[in-house]
């Protein structure tokens, strides 16, 4: 019993090394590229530019905030239906 959970770990630590060495073979050599995060990534944009509106703004535009504009609620507050 012993004997199996002791070969099994080894297996899995041989197979979790080789796939290391050959992840790290294929991204010396260009063919695995990093993801979006990376620096290789070609299609960068710039950042978006959100307007900003001040309170009376959004209250005008909420129906001051009434419940017939509430959309729901969630982690960051309760979301509104803008009238513009």
């Amino acid at each position: 019993m012993v004997s199996t959970g002791l070969s099994t770990g080894v297996l899995a630590l041989v197979i979790a090394v080789v796939l290391y060495v050959w992840r790290r073979k294929q991204q010396k050599n260009g063919n695995i590229s990093g993801g979006l995060g990376s620096s290789n990534y070609k299609h960068k944009k710039e950042p978006l530019e959100l307007p900003l509106f001040d309170f009376d703004a959004m209250t005008f535009a909420t129906g001051n905030f009434s419940e017939e504009n509430k959309l729901g609620e969630g982690g960051f507050g309760i979301v509104y239906k803008v009238l513009i």
